[in-house]
């Protein structure tokens, strides 16, 4: 195996840049600049598609809240919601403990997502409520919600094999409360 040590490199302008079969960093981080990502155009496979760059990656914890339609937020023990995020893709997932109901009434929904949801029809999603407890729900009803487009918001909901899809509100939501939730939506940037 053949070994290329290079203390410095310069930059050569050239229409065609340079071409390199692979590279192998013993140490540091490949840093690109803004605007630009990882192309992936040599591999186009889709006829609707609109881009093929990656040109962002993020991991972090957003502060979230539970809101009735006034904004009056339930008391949580946990609030944080843990997200990474990949191009345009955010995934999410947390633990959410109540401690006390508050001034809250009538419909509930999650606030504070770490990025909005494009104002699209092909941008909602739903997310999976994995685990709950102390709920005042009867058998056979499932928590769920969706992403409501424009927003930074998960409307909670309620399905029921008979009564079909309600908005999730504070008369099933004890003041112990407790559910773990996971959602992957699409972002506008």
């Amino acid at each position: 195996m053949s070994e290329i040590r290079v203390d410095t490199i310069s930059e050569k302008t050239s229409a065609n840049g340079v071409a390199i079969d692979s590279v192998t960093l013993k140490d540091g981080n490949v840093v690109v600049a803004n605007g630009n990502g990882i192309s992936f155009a040599a591999t186009s496979d889709g006829t609707t598609m609109s881009s093929e760059l990656l040109d962002d990656y993020e991991e972090g914890s957003a502060t979230i809240s539970i809101t009735d339609t006034s904004d009056n937020a339930i008391s949580l023990g946990n609030n944080t919601l843990s997200y990474t995020k990949v191009g345009r893709m955010v995934h999410t997932h947390g633990y959410f403990n109540c401690s006390g109901l508050g001034s809250a009434s009538g419909d509930l929904k999650i606030t504070g997502l770490p990025f909005a949801i494009p104002n699209e029809n092909s941008a909602y999603a739903s997310p999976s409520v994995g685990w709950a407890f102390g709920l005042n729900i009867t058998a056979g009803q499932n928590m769920g919600g969706y992403g409501a487009i424009n927003t930074s918001d998960i409307q909670l909901t309620i399905y029921d094999s008979t009564g079909g899809i309600t908005n999730f509100n504070t008369t099933q939501l004890s003041a112990d409360g407790q559910f773990m939730i996971s959602f992957s939506y699409r972002t506008a940037a």
